[in-house]
């Protein structure tokens, strides 16, 4: 499977993109509001602290290593 994989990887590429660009971004938003419901709001807040607090630690590494 994995080399049929290999083989085709410029295909498989241009088919998984054809398909997102086909998608309706509102309707594609709702559809994964609803799947994943009241959480979203906490991975967008984690996401947003996480991301904050990784970009300030190398922000303060790189700063200390000059």
């Amino acid at each position: 499977m994995v080399s049929v994989l290999e083989q085709n990887r410029q295909k498989v590429s241009d088919f998984i993109a054809q398909t997102i660009a086909g998608w309706d971004p509102e309707a594609t938003v709702k559809r994964i509001e609803l799947a994943v419901g009241r959480d979203l709001q906490f991975v967008r807040m984690n996401g947003t602290l996480v991301g904050g607090l990784v970009g300030l630690t190398i922000y303060a590494l790189t700063r200390l290593w000059r």
